[in-house]
């Protein structure tokens, strides 16, 4: 995602196509792309780490908590339609938050909404939904 006034110049990313750019944060094309490319080369892994830092690395204004939980959702349907039956170990970065960096010391509501999206995958670690919940 190559967004206005970000560290690059216009000059420098006049028209990403259809998988982006070097220079811009990967569109959900490029990502399904990716799993695609995953999934051919090990269609069924042992588990899958997914380390988080999902939405684009750009300013707090082009983002609301709905925004973020949209992202992270639409991340989880394409891993989990091209590997249904994978144990996942996924975590939230720190741009996974809105604001970003800004991890609440309690309660979240978008914490909870994505423990509520990742239920079936916290399942396989005792305590982790009720932890990541609350």
């Amino acid at each position: 995602m190559c967004w206005e006034n970000s560290r690059l110049s216009a000059s420098k990313v006049s028209k990403p196509g259809r998988f982006g750019d070097y220079l811009c944060d990967a569109p959900l094309d490029l990502i399904r792309s990716a799993v695609n490319a995953m999934k051919d080369f090990q269609p069924n892994p042992d588990f899958i780490m997914w380390t988080g830092d999902d939405t684009a690395h750009v300013d707090d204004k082009y983002f609301s908590t709905d925004t973020v939980f949209s992202i992270i959702a639409d991340i989880t349907e394409v891993l989990n339609n091209s590997f249904p039956n994978t144990m996942f170990m996924p975590v939230m970065g720190n741009h996974d938050y809105y604001k970003k960096s800004q991890l609440p010391p309690g309660e979240s509501e978008l914490q909870s909404r994505v423990a509520d999206l990742w239920e079936q995958w916290l399942l396989d670690y005792p305590g982790a939904y009720e932890e990541f919940h609350h």
